[in-house]
């Protein structure tokens, strides 16, 4: 909220002071009638000590036998009995509901405002970044890095700061801003390294989220492809990794064993809060099951843990369950469609160029990276596609000698088998060239094994005169 004017604060707190009043004696009341009463316990006096306490002498004076008061005329008997006003109240209440939202969100404007932060004490910016709106958060941040940048604020309060942040990120439902993540690094700088109890409470504010994906059909005996897809939707401000592991498989209430199961890790930092190193991890099991519907069920381990030692900070479990059906193993459970034909599928596909990274290796060695992205996603008006891709350096002199450098697929397909390490003969004729032909064909036994889609379009592609980028030791050469 903007900042509110002084006179609408202190026509606010008016407001709000009168419904105070109005709600304190609109449930006191007033007093009706002549009855007479107690004034400490309202107790009702009859006649005897009425007449007590207007008499004289050393009957005068007594005491009312409810709370031990001594009842005298004028000052300890009151006239008539105490009834409610509701509707006074109900007035005043509205009064107080009115007021004082306007007069916390002039507070907080206020305690935001420059005139306030650049006096206002460290304890209290503090509290400000603690238990603030975003609008105070940010403006107690601003004034206390400008302090620790001016050098007026000790180590021991450069810690104290860091700690609130921590704090802070540690209760996922607190926003963490650009503002936050600039002070978290300028005071971890300052304050030095964070100390394994305070990575561990940065580790609790982590938000993931995790999708599991399997095949609804496998044969059995065969190998089952199963992802998991993780997504940050809240990375923290040091970095870490996040790790996935499978915890365990069941199937049709048997146990399988998880292999090919590696690590999938999310790296976070200040400049690119959501970097992925990997899309999804990918693991299989065996399916030993007997034929026909199972249930299946499996959980897998989501740990954070620091970047350099991998050291667990916290671990979240994440379940599924679905039913699944394993078929014999010659029942084929991988459709291989033509359709659309490749000229289209050339039209959805493109090829835009060929980047080669060339690094020394003990033994030699060529990483060839092909850039290629599509137009539609699988699903969306085309089968999914898995092809090998194969460069043909001279297709002219020589249009047999082609090259398996690498394989693609689509955004659904599990990340196995990255692309193998490209001939060292590919990079003495592909040094100097400035166009190439590419070529993607299908593997339809190796998408039956390494993909969850059940539609795989099978084909061969061909693009002639690809640009072709050539790097050498990450410097570009030539072309």
């Amino acid at each position: 909220m903007a900042f509110i004017g002084p006179v609408i604060v202190l026509l606010a707190a008016g407001f709000a002071l009168l419904g105070v009043v109005m709600i304190v004696r609109g449930l006191r009341g007033r007093r009706v009638g002549n009855t007479p009463h107690c004034k400490r316990c309202d107790y009702v006096v009859d006649e005897a000590l009425l007449a007590a306490a207007f008499g004289r002498g050393a009957a005068a004076s007594p005491k009312c036998p409810e709370c031990g008061a001594v009842l005298r005329a004028g000052d300890a008997i009151r006239q008539g009995e105490r009834r409610r006003r509701p509707m006074l109240a109900v007035a005043g209440l509205v009064l107080l509901l009115v007021g004082v939202p306007v007069v916390m969100a002039g507070a907080g404007g206020f305690l935001s405002s420059t005139a306030i932060t650049k006096h206002a004490p460290t304890g209290l910016l503090r509290w400000q970044v603690r238990q603030g709106t975003q609008r105070m958060v940010d403006g107690g941040l601003a004034e206390l890095v400008a302090r620790n940048i001016n050098l007026k604020l000790s180590t021991a309060e450069q810690r104290e700061v860091l700690d609130t942040l921590i704090e802070r990120f540690e209760r996922p439902s607190n926003g963490w801003t650009a503002q936050c993540q600039e002070a978290f690094s300028t005071f971890e700088d300052a304050a030095g390294p964070l100390t394994e109890v305070e990575m561990v409470r940065l580790a609790r504010g982590v938000k993931i989220e995790a999708t599991i994906r399997h095949r609804d059909r496998v044969q059995r005996g065969k190998q089952m492809q199963i992802v998991v897809e993780l997504t940050v939707a809240r990375p923290p401000p040091k970095e870490m990794m996040v790790r996935c592991q499978a915890r365990s498989v069941r199937v049709g209430g048997k146990s399988l064993t998880a292999s090919n199961v590696g690590y999938t890790g999310f790296q976070i930092d200040a400049q690119q809060l959501n970097r992925r190193i990997m899309p999804d991890l990918a693991f299989s099991t065996l399916m030993d099951a007997p034929t026909g519907k199972h249930p299946a069920e499996i959980d897998v381990d989501l740990v954070v843990a620091t970047t350099m030692s991998q050291e667990e900070l916290d671990r979240v479990v994440v379940s599924h369950a679905r039913e699944i059906e394993i078929v014999e193993a010659t029942i084929p459970v991988v459709e291989e469609l033509t359709k659309p034909d490749a000229r289209e599928m050339r039209q959805i596909i493109k090829v835009p160029r060929l980047d080669v990274h060339s690094w020394p290796k003990r033994h030699g060695g060529v990483t060839v990276i092909p850039t290629i992205s599509s137009v539609q996603e699988a699903g969306k008006g085309r089968p999914t596609c898995f092809f090998d891709v194969f460069v043909v350096p001279d297709p002219v002199i020589n249009p047999r000698a082609e090259f398996r450098v690498a394989t693609f697929r689509d955004s659904g397909f599990a990340t196995i088998d990255m692309g193998p390490t490209a001939d060292t003969d590919l990079l003495g004729t592909l040094r100097g060239k400035s166009s190439v032909r590419v070529v993607l064909r299908s593997d339809a036994n190796r998408a039956a094994a390494q993909t969850l889609h059940t539609s795989i379009w099978k084909g061969e592609l061909i693009y002639d005169d690809v640009p072709l980028s050539f790097y050498e030791n990450g410097m570009l050469q030539g072309n």
